[in-house]
Order: C-alpha cells, then sequence, then structure tokens
C-alpha cells in the first residue's frame, strides 16, 4: 500500500525523497525480524513506485529532471540486495512497473510531449534486455495504472484525453492489445486497477459530481458493463483529497501514489480495489477530504451497500482508511480516528470472508496517523502508521491478531508490499526493509 502525504490540499508521495538513511530502533519488548535497510538505486531522488515478487526479486521506477522535463529511470534487482545499473528508459513522468513470478518486468507511463501525451510501455525479459518502448495509447491525459497476473499477463489503466477511462493488455510474451475503452463519459478521474493471481480483475474510478464506478472482468478476458457503486458521492465539499492510487496486484498492492491526472480541485480523491485470490473485492474511496467509504462485492459480482466503517464514539471525524484483502477474501482495514479532542488515533477493523459484519474497531496506536495495511495470500496482515518519532510497524500472522509494534525511529514510509513470504517497507529516505512472514 503506498503511502500519500496527505496535508490539506493535494498530496504528492515522498516516495525516494531525497534524504539520509536514518536509524532505526525497536522496542525492548519485542525482536525485530525486520531487516537493516537497504538503499535503493535511486539515491533517494525523483517520484516511482517499487514492485516485489514472491522470490523476492523487485524492480522500482522512478523520474529525474525537472517536471516537464523528467526521464523515466527503472532498476532491477534479484534479491533486493544488490541492484542493476539504473536504465534511463524515455522521456516521461508518472511510471508504475509489475513484476511477475519469473521476473518479467512491465513498466509504463506517460510520455510524448505535454502537448500530446501518450501511454508508453517497456518489458524486460528473465535473463534479458529491456525492450524498446512503445505507444500503448495516444490519447492520454496523465499517468497509467497497472496490475499483473501470476502468469505475467499485465493490464494498464489510463485517463483518455478527455477523462474517458481506457485499458489495454499485454498477455505474457505478447503484444498490446488494441485500446479498450470503459467509460466514455468525459472528466473521469482516480482511475485504479487491482488483480488477483488468476488474472479476475477489477477497475474503478470517479465521474463527475463524485460519482463511485467499478468495472469488472479479468486482465485479458474484457470487462463487463460499468456499474455505479455509489451516487451518494456527491458532496458539498470540494477541497482536494488523494491522488490516485495504483495496485499491482491483490497481495502487493503496492500504491503509485502518483501526482493528481488533473489540476481541478473538483477531481481529485482515490478509489483503492484490491481483490483475493477467490474473487472476492474490497474497494475504499475518498471523493472528499471528509468522506471515505467502503464496500465490498462477492465472487459472484454482487456489490454491498456502500458504508463509512464503524467510528469508536460520538463526535468523530470520518476516518480516512486502507483496505488490505487475503487469499481466501478475509478483510483488514485501518483507518485513522480524529477524537473531537483533535487526537489522531489509528484503528482497525476484520470483515471475514464471507460475513457482511465488520468486527468491532480495536485501537492500535493513540497519536497515530497515516496508517497502511497489506496482506498476503496466506492470511498474513502488516499494518505501518506513522508515530511520535517515526514509523510504527505491526504484523498479524493468519487467523491471529496484530502483535507488538516495530518502532523505526525518524522514518516516514512510501510503499508497504507483502508477498507470500516476506513483507518488504520502502523508506522515503530512500531505502527499504524486508521482514519474513507466512
Amino acid at each position: 500500500m503506498s503511502r500519500l502525504i496527505r496535508g490539506g490540499a493535494v498530496a504528492l508521495p515522498a516516495f525516494l525523497a531525497a534524504g539520509v538513511i536514518a536509524a532505526f530502533s525497536l522496542p525492548a519488548h519485542a525482536a525485530s525480524t525486520w531487516s537493516s535497510p537497504v538503499t535503493l538505486p535511486s539515491g533517494g531522488a525523483g517520484v516511482g513506485q517499487f514492485a516485489e515478487n514472491s522470490a523476492g526479486a523487485q524492480a522500482t521506477v522512478w523520474t529525474t529532471g525537472s517536471q516537464g522535463a523528467s526521464s523515466v529511470v527503472v532498476s532491477t534487482s534479484s534479491s533486493g540486495l544488490t541492484w542493476a545499473a539504473p536504465k534511463t528508459l524515455d522521456p516521461g513522468s508518472n511510471p508504475v512497473v509489475a513484476i511477475a513470478a519469473n521476473g518479467r518486468v512491465v513498466a509504463a507511463w506517460e510520455g510524448g510531449p505535454a502537448t500530446a501525451p501518450v501511454i508508453q510501455a517497456t518489458v524486460l525479459a528473465p535473463g534479458g534486455t529491456w525492450s524498446a518502448p512503445v505507444n500503448v495509447s495516444t490519447d492520454a491525459l496523465g499517468g497509467p495504472v497497472i496490475a499483473m497476473d501470476g502468469s505475467g499477463d499485465t493490464i494498464v489503466a489510463w485517463r483518455g484525453g478527455a477523462g474517458e477511462i481506457r485499458t489495454a493488455s499485454l498477455p505474457a510474451g505478447g503484444s498490446w492489445t488494441a485500446v479498450n475503452t470503459l467509460d466514455t463519459q468525459v472528466d473521469g478521474f482516480a482511475v485504479n486497477v487491482a488483480a488477483n493471481s488468476a488474472g479476475s480483475a477489477v477497475i474503478t474510478w470517479a465521474e463527475p459530481l463524485r460519482i463511485a464506478m467499478a468495472a469488472s472482468g479479468s486482465i485479458l478476458g474484457g470487462f463487463g458493463t460499468p456499474v455505479v457503486i455509489d451516487s451518494g458521492a456527491v458532496e458539498d465539499s470540494y477541497q482536494a483529497g488523494r491522488p490516485a492510487q495504483a495496485s499491482l496486484d491483490a497481495y502487493q498492492h503496492s500504491g503509485a501514489g502518483l501526482a493528481p491526472l488533473v489540476n481541478s480541485a473538483y477531481l481529485h480523491g482515490h478509489t483503492d480495489p484490491v481483490v483475493s485470490n477467490s474473487g472476492e473485492v474490497s474497494l475504499d474511496w475518498a471523493l472528499t477530504t471528509t468522506i471515505h467509504k467502503v464496500v465490498t462485492r462477492t465472487a459472484a459480482g454482487t456489490w454491498s451497500t456502500p458504508m463509512a466503517l464503524p467510528v469508536p464514539g460520538p463526535g468523530s471525524s470520518q476516518p480516512d482508511l486502507e483496505t488490505a484483502i487475503d487469499g481466501a477474501g478475509n478483510i483488514v482495514t485501518v483507518y485513522d480516528q480524529v477524537s473531537s479532542g483533535g487526537v489522531s488515533s489509528v484503528y482497525t477493523t476484520r470483515l471475514a470472508a464471507g460475513s457482511s459484519t465488520w468486527s468491532t474497531p480495536v485501537q492500535l496506536a493513540s497519536s497515530a496517523s497515516l496508517a497502511m495495511v497489506a496482506g498476503d495470500t496466506a492470511g498474513t496482515f502488516v499494518v505501518a502508521m506513522e508515530v511520535s518519532g517515526g514509523l510504527s510497524v505491526l504484523t498479524s500472522p493468519a487467523g491471529g491478531s496484530f502483535g507488538p509494534a516495530t518502532t523505526f525511529s525518524g522514518e516516514t514510509a512510501t510503499d508497504l508490499v507483502i508477498v507470500p513470504g516476506h513483507a518488504t517497507l520502502v523508506f522515503s529516505a530512500g531505502t527499504a526493509t524486508t521482514e519474513p512472514v507466512s
């Protein structure tokens, strides 16, 4: 799950922001299994995204240069310990990346001149070299989001030149499909995509008047008619929320956290879906700074009624939430809760697979905020949140509860990735640490 720095206005990610490696400390009551931070190849510069597979292979993309004159740079690692020399791909911005189980990497970004932006992509075959960038689409308004299944089949989604929601797919070993238009409504925004290992996928976005939308289908098989998830997202608050996020897949759930796709204060926010191996979906969204909702979908395709999460008491504001799902469809959501006295705490609530009743919220930490969560196929969940002086991280094993916290002093996180076998935290200083799980 990507960390976005959420201030009052539009929040930009701190991914690989300039900084130095901060020392980390551990609570006396907990023996940490998190590794010492490893420096990523960007050197703490640029805006980008991180991806990892279950074998521990990693990929990261970022940008260099000034706004309007930036280039996309990529690097890969077989272990997360040593990295290939960074490769500059093409001029562009808003890059995303995904990595398959066999190490195949797909990177996509917004390229071309500002007057005629395009969606471009390149592929790194296992043991091979990066392919020449190709134009996936010549009609774009902002960067893509990306998802990949267990076989390496890939899908990207983006806003067309007038805000239409468009997609294209890349079969493993094949060529990009023709562009598909899911929604011809102009001024669509907050587009996102998620997929599971079998290729089932969901694409989510918002339309003018803050109507939340979703289309269900598969990476290679196309999508059904889009459905309205929430027409009640219409509110009188037009302050900027968070920029769109991307999900690499259901379990890595690594948000792109890229720059806003439009500058209009009316078209900001995020939609954030995840998909389990068994086909259940959890979707949360925030289309204003005060309205944050969550909805679920059964494997058969039935969407629940949108709801705000249960809050611990009167006088509370609407929560700022993140959600994750495991392979069986169990959902864990974390959210910031501001009391009537102005103190922010982080709570968690769970929705068991097949259930419609969320558990009683449990406070994970007081004086904490900006929580994010990721879950793997086996049922392990990891939560990271900002606390006074650093970052607090908790892990819940399959079927268990969250254990003692590990505290990284002086750190903030930009990404939380979990795959079967281990979790990875990416820090804003341009470093990363891993923990064995499951």
